[in-house]
């Protein structure tokens, strides 16, 4: 069915959808309950089964099941390009580089965990700053004690009257 929309169609009926809608759906598609995707997003289980609920019917679709593949195969057909250009001669024999994620999207992260990333990241910048101060404290020390030498060194050939 998919095969035959252009993407003016697809992003269309993808745009039907609204964002927790579409959310909702791709939890789904990875065969998450209901409970579990409230749990991911922080909302109840009754508006997971709601943003479902009117996603199929917006898809016209049997299930929920079948409106999350539904959307799984509209955002991937507008995701891939009609025609991959060649990759550059200097570029086809490097593999790709892999993506590295220090964390995870933040809209898949409960209230719980978004506020432990919060309480985390405030320590790592606490702690930052703090080494930061002890480090100027310290060039501040050897610069002061560097001076007072100086000064020593100024006073012991100094010539005595």
């Amino acid at each position: 069915m998919t095969m035959q929309m252009t993407d003016d169609q697809r992003g269309a009926k993808l745009s039907l959808l609204t964002v927790q809608e579409r959310e909702c759906l791709r939890l789904v598609g990875l065969q998450l309950s209901s409970k579990e995707i409230a749990g991911k997003l922080g909302i109840s289980k009754a508006s997971v089964d709601t943003y479902c609920n009117r996603a199929r019917a917006k898809l016209g679709s049997a299930s929920r099941r079948d409106a999350a593949q539904l959307v799984r195969s509209l955002e991937a057909d507008i995701a891939r390009p009609a025609v991959e250009p060649p990759a550059p001669a200097h570029l086809a024999a490097d593999p790709p580089a892999a993506r590295i994620a220090l964390l995870p999207p933040i809209a898949s992260l409960g209230m719980l965990e978004r506020c432990g990333l919060i309480v985390g990241g405030a320590a790592a910048l606490t702690l930052a700053f703090g080494m930061l101060l002890s480090g100027l404290q310290s060039l501040n020390d050897a610069v002061g004690g560097a001076q007072a030498h100086a000064q020593d060194a100024q006073v012991r050939t100094a010539p005595r009257r």
